[in-house]
């Protein structure tokens, strides 16, 4: 895919977030899943999965930045680490994100193939370690896949709804 895997991703990751705990500048977590995906291995089988996921990060380096991290955590999962990122400013990139997918064009032998993203954001807080800022994330991108996918579910959105979704509640959401 041309970007990191989940073992890469999850090294280059404890270092920055050691690094924003030194420095307290913010840090932000997106995490992607395309939509249906699945489908486009059932009707092109494995070789247009695969032709997909080969040309998925030249689609998405224009919305990404120098110092941003993307790494393949899952079959089509993926994390994009925002580094010196608040939460308004890693909605911007993940819109950004599911922009580039939306609009670009995949192809496999010479069929064109529609790819979108539901994605969840969610920013370091105090006391966070990785894995909490992961579920938070997780837990948003599961709420844009129930609204419909295709969308972006950002961690300041709508505190009380996905609170409430998720069956729990965390101080300062």
């Amino acid at each position: 895919t041309g970007c990191m895997n989940r073992l890469g991703f999850m090294e280059r990751a404890a270092s920055e977030l050691s690094r924003a705990r030194r420095s307290g500048r913010p840090l932000s977590l997106l995490v992607m899943d395309l939509d249906h995906f699945k489908r486009i291995n059932d009707t092109r089988g494995h070789l247009g999965g695969d032709a997909v996921l080969a040309d998925l990060f030249p689609a998405l380096t224009d919305a990404l930045r120098a110092h941003d991290l993307i790494g393949r955590v899952g079959g089509e999962e993926f994390f994009v680490l925002l580094p010196e990122t608040d939460c308004p400013e890693a909605e911007a990139v993940a819109e950004r994100l599911r922009n580039a997918l939306e609009a670009h064009a995949f192809y496999f032998n010479g069929t064109k193939i529609r790819l979108t993203a539901s994605l969840g954001c969610a920013s370091l807080r105090a006391g966070d370690d990785f894995d909490r800022l992961i579920h938070r994330a997780d837990r948003r991108l599961y709420v844009a896949k129930r609204a419909g996918r295709n969308r972006v579910v950002s961690v300041d959105s709508d505190p009380a709804a996905e609170d409430a979704v998720a069956g729990e509640t965390q101080p300062g959401e």
